[in-house]
């Protein structure tokens, strides 16, 4: 999931023409934050997914699978 959110970020910040910088600015997250969101190492909070995705305009989609038998 993790992985999922950095991915849309990059995405949104190519369709809207902005920098790191902005990004900070718009989603109001320490700059270190927002550089370990977009490595994909952030330990993101049901709180912070809403957050971003608000921004980004899209809605998370989180999906339980059964494991498959060994």
């Amino acid at each position: 999931m993790q992985q999922n959110v950095a991915n849309a970020i990059e995405e949104y910040m190519l369709n809207q023409g902005i920098g790191f910088n902005e990004l900070v600015r718009r989603l109001d997250f320490s700059p270190s934050q927002v550089a370990k969101i977009q490595r994909g190492e952030a330990n993101l909070t049901l709180t912070s997914i809403a957050h971003i995705s608000a921004l980004i305009g899209k809605y998370p989609l989180l999906k339980f699978q059964a494991k498959l038998a060994s």
